[in-house]
């Protein structure tokens, strides 16, 4: 039975052995700070321990992400049986970080507006020079460097660049913007090819053997025809133009305060992808592109007036690192305490791409020199880079 006593009285609780009570007793305030102040204690000598373990978790985890997704493109080129690949965008605030990356592809081949669209051999002076059916082919849809299959077979040529930006040659360019016009094309003897716009194809190996056609008598018939658009971007504001397109895989984005540090990243002993225009506006994104057999057919990096599209044959490496890391100014220190940058953090990592076999590796940054504080760092870029350079060789992905 319970019994409940008035204030005064102690409470006695049905039950008990005889003789036995309950008193309630509450935490006075001093007391209670005592145990605040321990807790705050506690939280000041553990969290300093944990946070740099939070972040290296951070960079790890980036690391994977991108090491994945740099797979995810190599296997969707070999599926597809075209290019794939990864753009890194830049961040406006700061061009020589990344924390987005978006894949990206060719479109299929291009075989014309219609179904009758035709090339059509014409008289060439130790070139191969085509005449090009009414209609087959919209303006601002190829561009010299653009490969060209003929009848769905057989090598492909490349379309000669303009003689030059005053005088085109017979490869049309009427507003200059790089691509191929064919507004302007007239057909006076309406036999359904343009008159006055031809393209130059240049063959993979010169000399008779290469032409798609014989050389006489008429050159032979009229062909279907497919090109091949190259890669190339834009710019960093309107995104991905002329060849690329945009995958409909979801982006990559980075955790918070991670960063892909562009202005360490580049080929061999370089830092090609740097950011040149730091003081104006980012570059276009650096983007790589794997090949139907899983190599890197093509690097794409700098700034949009001069970029630059190239096959390399060196390890690319991507620097994953802090955000805080990144230089405040071009060729300054970083933002953080010690001032150090991503490539001298030995909790960061390098991504190693190998050109060749398209092998995707993780590695530490390695370190050779101690600071007066103890802490040890790299003494050069090259030597922050040997152990991905190292674990690239030991499988095979010189």
């Amino acid at each position: 039975m319970l019994t409940v006593s008035y204030p005064g009285d102690r409470l006695e609780v049905g039950g008990s052995r005889p003789g036995e009570s309950l008193v309630r007793a509450g935490m006075t305030l001093v007391e209670l700070m005592v145990v605040v102040g321990i807790i705050l204690l506690l939280a000041a000598l553990i969290i300093p321990r944990i946070q740099p373990n939070v972040e290296q978790a951070r960079i790890r985890e980036a690391a994977r992400s991108v090491s994945v997704f740099l797979n995810a493109a190599r296997v969707n080129a070999i599926e597809s049986g075209r290019p794939v690949g990864v753009a890194f965008q830049r961040l406006a605030a700061q061009g020589d970080a990344c924390s987005v990356a978006f894949q990206i592809e060719l479109p299929p081949p291009y075989a014309g507006e219609s179904l009758d669209a035709r090339l059509r051999p014409a008289l060439g002076q130790g070139t191969i020079v085509c005449q090009v059916s009414v209609g087959a082919i919209d303006d601002g849809l190829i561009r010299p460097g653009d490969r060209v299959q003929l009848n769905f077979q057989g090598p492909w040529y490349q379309i000669a660049p303009l003689v030059s930006s005053t005088d085109p040659g017979p490869n049309p360019d009427s507003n200059k913007d790089g691509y191929l016009d064919f507004g302007a094309g007239t057909d006076n003897n309406a036999d359904g090819f343009y008159d006055n716009l031809v393209l130059v194809l240049i063959p993979p190996s010169f000399g008779v053997a290469a032409l798609p056609w014989p050389s006489v008598p008429n050159f032979g018939p009229a062909v279907p025809f497919r090109v091949e658009r190259q890669a190339s971007l834009d710019s960093a504001l309107t995104g991905f133009g002329g060849g690329l397109i945009r995958s409909a895989v979801p982006p990559l984005r980075l955790p918070e305060n991670v960063v892909v540090d562009l202005g360490g990243s580049g080929f061999g002993s370089g830092t090609q992808f740097a950011n040149t225009l730091a003081a104006l506006q980012p570059d276009p994104p650096v983007f790589l592109l794997f090949s139907p057999i899983g190599m890197v057919e093509q690097l794409g990096y700098g700034p949009a007036g001069s970029y630059v599209r190239q096959s390399v044959t060196e390890p690319i490496f991507l620097l994953i690192g802090r955000w805080d890391r990144m230089p405040t100014s071009p060729g300054g220190a970083s933002a953080a305490e010690d001032g150090l940058l991503n490539w001298q953090d030995g909790q960061n990592l390098w991504i190693a791409i190998s050109p060749q076999t398209g092998l995707v590796t993780v590695a530490d940054v390695a370190m050779d020199q101690t600071l007066p504080s103890g802490m040890r760092i790299p003494s050069s870029l090259d030597v922050s880079r040997r152990f991905a350079r190292e674990a690239q060789i030991a499988k095979g992905g010189r």
